[in-house]
């Protein structure tokens, strides 16, 4: 595609909604060494940052594709380079985020611009999110995306197929 047919892309929305859970929290925490994280609990306020543990896509893993993500074509627009990286972010803290508050994303894809470069094409995409902790502004941020072909000196491997599950209702 074309810079000028991205453009089509430009603009489009979606608002996704969660719940700031203790688990997720809890194990942030404490990977970052936070001792406290054991005693996290609801009412408790997190960094607003940590929503990032929130929204997370759900698709079955045929819909998945081989950047780990589901494919695109919905929200974000069918780019064909394989490779997904995040580029960069922007962000603004304006409210508290607390575990069990409510939550809400929008996201708008404000940029796709084509580049290339010594890696070759690239695709970099900005988004705009918007979170709200129960109804409130929490936190506002830019999102870079970049987009980019796997080097051809990089073939990862074949993923192994699953062996059929056996399993049975116990009594």
């Amino acid at each position: 595609m074309t810079d000028g047919a991205w453009q089509d892309w430009v603009g489009r929305q979606q608002t996704l909604h969660d719940t700031i859970a203790a688990t997720p929290a809890r194990a942030l925490a404490l990977t970052l060494n936070q001792a406290e994280g054991y005693a996290l609990g609801d009412g408790d306020e997190v960094p607003a940052i940590w929503t990032w543990l929130s929204f997370l896509p759900l698709a079955p893993m045929s819909q998945i594709g081989s950047d780990g993500h589901p494919h695109r074509g919905g929200f974000l627009p069918p780019i064909d380079l394989p490779r997904r990286m995040w580029a960069g972010s922007r962000c603004t803290f304006e409210a508290p985020v607390r575990i069990g508050d409510t939550v809400e994303r929008t996201s708008i894809i404000t940029k796709i611009a084509e580049k290339s470069g010594a890696a070759g094409a690239m695709v970099l995409l900005t988004m705009a999110h918007e979170v709200r902790a129960n109804g409130i502004v929490a936190m506002r941020e830019e999102q870079d995306i970049a987009f980019i072909a796997i080097p051809e000196r990089f073939t990862p491997p074949a993923p192994a197929p699953l062996p059929p599950c056996d399993w049975r209702e116990a009594a």
